[in-house]
């Protein structure tokens, strides 16, 4: 149980007003977890690749530079892109080319 800022109890067991079916996840707990796992993965795996492609292909710029390619490279989108040249195309395709091995 927890106060909130005029000292009321607020008890958050199921069926009371602060905890009601319409206001807890729909999900199961088995595909919640599954899902932070998948999402785990794809992380790991993309700052890996971010991680190695950046030192094949951005080895000779410098330290800003770098990171701003690499910041850029995070956008989806190409038309949001803030970089759009031939190294930030490639950096791209090196990232994505991870996820397809």
């Amino acid at each position: 149980m927890f106060t909130d800022s005029n000292d009321i109890v607020i008890n958050y067991y199921e069926g009371t007003n602060f905890n009601v079916p319409e206001r807890t996840s729909p999900l199961s707990d088995d595909f919640r977890k599954n899902s932070e796992l998948n999402l785990a993965r794809f992380m790991t795996v993309r700052a890996n690749c971010s991680t190695a492609c950046s030192k094949k292909l951005l080895a000779d710029l410098p330290e800003e530079e770098q990171t701003a390619f690499i910041e850029n490279a995070k956008t989806a989108q190409n038309n949001l892109k803030k970089i759009n040249n031939n190294l930030s195309t490639e950096f791209d395709s090196c990232i994505r080319g991870c996820f397809g091995k």
